[in-house]
């Protein structure tokens, strides 16, 4: 189930094993709904392993881990890391580490990972990589601010067949909209009246000196009392700016309420229709991996000559998945965009 801290390693079983065309020393692994290229022989199909996603930072201090420095190593959180991320191997995808459980005692039977509190990373020191930000994040006044979901969504790799049975129920309530690489943003009014701005992570001040500010800035004159709106601000020097855009622009993809789920989009102001992220014209296919092929090469609808970062798939009606943490919204990832990042 999704928090509001992605959690990067897991407790998994090896659910298949393929071969992979003229390759004779490697083989596709499957885990959850990730792919991930492996030594032939060193798995077979019901193996419990520790899996890894892309974005995970490794401790290299850690000497199982101690392999991977050849391939990568940066100073993150104070320590070296190698971050894994998505590669092409031989024609497939490969996103993740799989190691065998047995070389993890300190997991095998580990109660404390049970408690609702401790997980596998903390156990191991893993920590999400995010990228240093090339704009200004302001000055942080508060945690994030609290009623409001933070700006997430599952990969679609991560869901489970029980959840995925229940998004196929509603398969025609389910929204496409374009995933673009910019920075989060969350405007709001308080019950004092206030605007306030918030970043993925953390509430900021309010000024026109960052781009989150600016965005809240140019939508907080809307926002009525305890009305709150989420968004991707994306533009110049923004995250390497990968739209090409000429200027600052704010996506809208979220609009609600204070401690209530998101409103369904039909009931969104007739104000932000300008600022609502585009949507593509495309169904929600039937299965998972159907649905990962699906955004593999997609192009933006933001700047066609350019790749999509993905789609978002948000629910029609804002109805809240208990598999996906409450959220009403999951995501495929371009696999092709990932592997130019």
């Amino acid at each position: 189930m999704l928090t509001d801290k992605r959690e990067l390693a897991s407790i998994e079983v090896v659910g298949g094993l393929e071969p992979i065309e003229g390759a004779d020393r490697i083989e596709l692994a499957t885990v959850r709904g990730w792919n991930v290229v492996v030594a032939k022989g060193d798995f077979q199909v019901g193996d419990q392993v520790l899996y890894c996603e892309v974005d995970a930072a490794l401790p290299l201090s850690d000497p199982r881990f101690a392999f991977l420095a050849p391939r990568g190593a940066k100073t993150y959180g104070g320590q070296r890391v190698h971050v894994l991320k998505t590669i092409r191997l031989r024609g497939q995808y490969s996103q993740g580490l799989i190691l065998p459980l047995a070389e993890f005692p300190e997991l095998i039977d580990n109660v404390t990972l049970n408690d609702g509190e401790t997980t596998v990373d903390d156990v191991l020191g893993i920590d999400l990589y995010e990228p240093p930000q090339s704009i200004s994040s302001g000055n942080r006044i508060a945690d994030f601010p609290g009623g409001i979901q933070k700006t997430d969504a599952e990969r679609v790799q991560n869901i489970d067949d029980e959840t995925w049975a229940e998004i196929q129920a509603d398969n025609a309530d389910w929204i496409p909209v374009e995933k673009v690489d910019g920075s989060s943003v969350t405007a709001f009014v308080d019950a004092s009246g206030t605007l306030r701005v918030a970043t993925r992570n953390q509430e900021i001040a309010l000024d026109d000196t960052t781009a989150h500010g600016r965005a809240a800035l140019t939508v907080g004159p809307m926002l009525e009392l305890g009305q709150w709106v989420q968004g991707e601000v994306c533009g110049p020097g923004i995250n390497g700016n990968r739209l090409a855009l000429k200027t600052e622009q704010f996506f809208i993809f979220g609009f609600g309420r204070i401690a209530e789920n998101r409103l369904p989009i039909d009931e969104w102001p007739v104000w932000t229709i300008p600022y609502q992220i585009p949507k593509y014209e495309l169904e929600l296919p039937v299965t998972i991996a159907e649905t990962i092929t699906q955004a593999d090469g997609l192009k933006s609808l933001v700047t066609p000559d350019r790749l999509s970062e993905g789609i978002v798939w948000t629910h029609r009606n804002g109805k809240g998945i208990y598999g996906l943490g409450g959220r009403a919204v999951f995501k495929s990832v371009n696999n092709k965009y990932l592997l130019k990042g």
